[in-house]
């Protein structure tokens, strides 16, 4: 579950960029 949210996060990060 953590992890999930840890990916959804980096995602984020990335497509912001």
């Amino acid at each position: 579950m953590f992890c999930y949210l840890y990916v959804f996060e980096m995602f984020s990060f990335i497509s912001m960029n």
